[in-house]
């Protein structure tokens, strides 16, 4: 277990100060619009929305855009230029979960994958150690998050913003540098893969 001191720390209350890349929230609630809704004619539709709660989102978006997004909305410094209308995010699981999913279950029967995943050496997933309370902004602690880098979403800026601003949604913990930088980089990684049709082969 790495030492927690180096690895995390934890959130500011409110939002008296800018989201940051790595940050943990939590309750975060995604509203995705219902698609029995939308029509092919009227642009005025009045649509319903279903609530889909995510119990840990951790931000992926890149640090710079949210602190020129932040001075710009709350400090009326910058200009339009530096506005970001949504965050990235990607979906944690507490590993527990994570690992008695039907998408997961089976990987974790292979004791090589438990421990790559574990070593965050396995491609598609990102493995969090457990958050002692003293590092979490709530005092309550984390346990060790999984993330599966194919489930990611976004959310408007102002939304995300307003629910922690009600106590909707609570920020947690922060990943320091450099496991902000290494979940960022291995996140951007993955998304980036280029698919080819057929394997090189040798002579």
């Amino acid at each position: 277990m790495g030492n927690p001191a180096k690895m995390f720390s934890p959130s500011p209350i409110g939002i008296d100060s800018a989201l940051r890349q790595g940050e943990i929230l939590s309750n975060l609630v995604e509203l995705q619009i219902n698609l029995e809704d939308i029509s092919n004619t009227n642009v005025d539709d009045v649509y319903n929305a279903t609530p889909i709660v995510h119990p840990y989102a951790i931000v992926v978006s890149q640090d710079c855009d949210l602190e020129q997004h932040f001075n710009y909305k709350f400090h009326n410094r910058g200009n339009l230029r530096h506005d970001l209308p949504s965050v990235l995010f990607c979906q944690a699981e507490d590993i527990d979960k994570f690992r008695k999913s039907e998408l997961y279950r089976n990987l974790f029967k292979s004791r090589t994958f438990e421990g790559n995943f574990k070593n965050n050496d396995a491609f598609r997933y990102h493995f969090i150690q457990e958050i002692p309370a003293e590092f979490d902004a709530r005092n309550c602690g984390l346990s060790e998050l999984g993330i599966d880098f194919k489930r990611y979403f976004s959310m408007p800026t102002a939304e995300v913003y307003r629910r922690i601003e009600l106590s909707h949604t609570f920020r947690r913990s922060i990943l320091q540098s450099p496991y902000r930088d290494h979940l960022s980089q291995r996140f951007y990684n993955f998304s980036s893969r280029v698919a080819l049709p057929e394997e090189y082969e040798s002579i």
